[in-house]
């Protein structure tokens, strides 16, 4: 079976473990459609993208971009995460600090810095020239609506409003930061509220500080709930800034974070290219997984059997591809004497025989008889946890002389009458 490289990349953030990761696919020419969705489901990451070879000339590579529920034109830290894979792997490498990615929402330039003194991988910043922000319109009858979704009344100006640069998102502006910290909102509420939008952007000036703009975003209709930082309403929140005379608060050039309540302290680089709110998002990625040439299961893709992976000598069960090959193996349970398909202590069955007692619809009359067996101390009595799971409750291992008389009779009045053998008085 052909294997792919993969990698994981945290994009926005200049710590490991940290920022919004990606799921890179190298070399991904042969995939289908319908292959590349499974494998962004199975990564179940906000986005997983997929390198193919250029359809015209002059793009470096070719970019797919799927959530786990659909694919999208265009998308910020899928982009920048996978420029920091290709370079990494070698797969192109750049002209004077520059390279341009087709994709969805057309040829999207990147631009790579290294930091001063220095051409490590993990002190390289990526600039993308993000597509054009386009207005989609002010939506202020959604204004008591979005307050009550959100949990925290919005600010009575700037309307939300939505934008497109590939994903639609409706910015929703709140008057403290404090606000956008505490939201939480009621996800079901929000996917209805307006199928026509990916998401609502909900952010608020910084006074003061390293950041200008604090802000998260929730895209319950995507599979992503709240997605950990976001590179392309980054992107378009300058337009929206333009659009209501709002970018002398921030200037041309700032910080935002998004990720805190996350855990994952995201940092997006912005600046403004021109009097429409165009420009660039972007910063450090830092790849989290083992390199390709190390033999381990974290690094390759088998896309046409995912669910059949072993993982049983990383640590994880069979069928689960996803386990840190560096976890230790799980110790097997210990066996009882003279019974080797068993692994259950006495204890450990007679702790999830309480729990079927429970269970709604079952009797639970043998699993009583069970326990108190087990507290008597009589544990030749105690029967198998499947039988008293599938029954409710166990038939003696041993049948008396009456109750063996009285199946046989039973078995005899079901056969046909002259099937019937002759029966015999006992004496």
């Amino acid at each position: 079976m052909k294997t792919y490289r993969f990698k994981q990349v945290d994009a926005f953030t200049p710590r490991p473990l940290y920022g919004n990761p990606v799921g890179v696919v190298l070399d991904a020419d042969d995939l289908t459609d319908e292959q590349m969705q499974q494998i962004a489901n199975w990564t179940n990451l906000s986005e997983t993208t997929f390198v193919l070879k250029p359809t015209i000339a002059g793009p470096a590579y070719r970019l797919r971009i799927f959530t786990p529920v659909h694919e999208l034109p265009f998308a910020g830290h899928p982009t920048i995460g996978s420029c920091h894979a290709v370079l990494e792997a070698n797969v192109v490498a750049p002209k004077d600090g520059r390279l341009v990615q087709e994709c969805g929402a057309g040829n999207l330039p990147l631009r790579i810095e290294a930091s001063t003194g220095s051409e490590r991988a993990e002190n390289r910043r990526i600039w993308v020239e993000a597509p054009e922000a386009k207005l989609i319109g002010e939506q202020p009858e959604l204004s008591s609506t979005l307050s009550e979704v959100l949990g925290c009344r919005i600010a009575e100006s700037p309307a939300p409003t939505a934008f497109r640069n590939g994903p639609t998102w409706l910015f929703v502006r709140f008057e403290t930061e404090s606000e956008v910290a505490a939201l939480k909102p009621d996800m079901s509420a929000l996917a209805k509220l307006s199928p026509t939008v990916t998401g609502v952007a909900a952010f608020a000036f910084v006074n003061g500080g390293e950041f200008v703009v604090h802000i998260r975003c929730f895209a319950p209709v995507a599979g992503v709930p709240e997605d950990p930082v976001t590179g392309s309403a980054n992107a378009a929140l300058p337009a929206y800034l333009v659009h209501h005379g709002l970018l002398e608060k921030t200037g041309r050039e700032y910080i935002a974070t998004q990720g805190t309540e996350l855990g994952r302290d995201g940092r997006v680089c912005v600046r403004v290219l021109d009097t429409d709110g165009f420009g660039y998002d972007g910063i450090r990625a830092l790849r989290r997984v083992r390199p390709e040439d190390e033999d381990d299961y974290g690094s390759r893709v088998r896309p046409a059997r995912l669910h059949r992976q072993r993982a049983d000598d990383r640590g994880g069960a069979r069928g689960d591809p996803r386990r840190d090959p560096r976890v230790p193996p799980i110790p097997k349970a210990p066996r009882r004497e003279g019974q080797p398909g068993r692994a259950l202590h006495h204890e450990d069955r007679s702790a999830r025989d309480r729990r079927l007692v429970d269970r709604p619809g079952r009797s639970g009359s043998g699993l009583r008889a069970r326990l108190r067996a087990v507290d008597a101390g009589r544990r030749e009595d105690i029967p198998s946890p499947l039988s008293v799971a599938r029954r409710g409750a166990r038939r003696p291992h041993r049948q008396g002389p009456e109750r063996r008389a009285l199946r046989q009779d039973r078995e005899r009045s079901r056969a046909p009458r002259h099937h019937r053998p002759r029966r015999h008085l006992r004496t």
